[in-house]
């Protein structure tokens, strides 16, 4: 059995002795997990701290937990805490979460991230509909351990972010009247480390001046991680990024503040979740 496998057969043994619950649907939030949670019947926790071996950065957080209850008669497991690749956690660790919920049951993924908008149309406190991504990193989580337990040994990108999905949720908010733009997210940890292979010559410019040449609307982090994961094990994937800031030279992303201006507009991007979560139900 695979380290990967381990883990994930170790979560599964937690949750199974709580709930028997099938989710065909699977969330990952940004935040705004208590508004999310309180909203589903029969709900059932699950702390991270609870499980053996669960990446220690997501167990720490406070209310970091799965929560499997129902929504509309149908059975949906979310997720609060996100576990971003850096020197300390390995594609594998990013991949467990994704990994429980492929195992659980989940077919549809509505994957969160907290974003800074390239696109000047793009205002801040709205949400872009992930069209498409770019990863700058130089890293991929498809890179290592292979998930063949998890999912087809092909990973087609080509319709990453489900586009029937996507047409669907984009005629349900304008039903709804809930704002929603609809671009590129683009992927790196900061200007220093943009993975330039192939296109060099562009390094002199300005970060905010090269992502407008390449169409990336808006930059995240974690969710294009997530997504790529999800297609590896098969899961139809709806992303959505909430604007916190605009992408400035010279300015460094700053969590604190992005989580502060998303809690002023939480409300209006969990009912956006739900509306996700009706299209993919």
């Amino acid at each position: 059995m695979s380290e990967i496998n381990r883990k994930v057969e170790n979560a599964l043994s937690v949750i199974r002795s709580k709930t028997a619950s099938c989710p065909r649907v699977g969330v990952v939030l940004v935040g705004g997990f208590d508004e999310f949670s309180s909203q589903l019947k029969n709900a059932v926790y699950v702390p991270y701290n609870e499980i053996p071996d669960f990446p220690l950065s997501l167990a720490e957080e406070k209310n970091a937990s799965f929560v499997l209850g129902e929504f509309e008669g149908k059975s949906v497991v979310a997720s609060h805490g996100k576990l971003q690749h850096s020197n300390d956690y390995s594609q594998e660790e990013v991949a467990v979460p994704i990994c429980i919920m492929k195992k659980l049951g989940v077919e549809t993924i509505v994957l969160t991230c907290l974003a800074e908008s390239v696109n000047p149309d793009f205002l801040t406190q709205t949400t872009m509909l992930v069209s498409d991504h770019i990863n700058f990193m130089g890293t991929s989580p498809l890179i290592g351990e292979k998930l063949d337990e998890f999912g087809p040994g092909f990973d087609n990108a080509e319709n990453l972010y489900t586009k029937d999905l996507r047409i669907k949720l984009k005629e349900s908010t304008l039903q709804e009247g809930i704002a929603l733009n609809e671009g590129v997210l683009a992927m790196y940890a900061d200007s220093d480390s943009i993975n330039y292979k192939g296109m060099e010559k562009f390094k002199h410019m300005d970060k905010d001046e090269f992502f407008r040449m390449v169409e990336v609307s808006a930059v995240g982090k974690a969710l294009v991680t997530e997504a790529l994961i999800s297609c590896r094990c098969g899961i139809k994937v709806i992303g959505l990024a909430f604007i916190s800031g605009k992408v400035t030279e010279g300015v460094t992303f700053d969590p604190q503040k992005a989580i502060e201006v998303f809690e002023t507009a939480k409300s209006d991007f969990i009912r956006l979740v739900f509306t996700a979560v009706k299209v993919s139900l």
